[in-house]
């Protein structure tokens, strides 16, 4: 699959955000935080983000899919996390 394929695929379900949880199988979990993970970056929305050792809440600077982490900022420090490391990813809804 070309990376442009895979874009294409993940914009067919970018509203169909479901918070990740351990009940689904481990790869569906991973193509359901790859999905969520644009659809913060393409619409500039605030993430917060547990991991194994932290909780963060910011945006999200990149994806990075040769080490399979993403880049978060948060107050002005830019951290990067792996995917196998995040236990839980929500979209902080906008204010109109």
């Amino acid at each position: 699959m070309t990376m442009i394929n895979f874009l294409e695929a993940v914009k067919h379900q970018l509203h169909q955000f479901v918070e990740t949880g351990h009940s689904k199988p481990v790869h569906l979990l991973q193509n359901q935080l790859i999905n969520d993970i644009y659809d913060a970056i393409d619409n500039k929305q605030m993430v917060m983000l547990t991991s194994n050792q932290k909780i963060y809440k910011g945006y999200i600077n990149r994806y990075d899919r040769e080490r399979q982490a993403l880049f978060i900022e948060q107050d002005k420090v830019i951290s990067m996390i792996e995917l196998k490391d995040i236990k839980r990813l929500k979209i902080i809804p906008q204010r109109s």
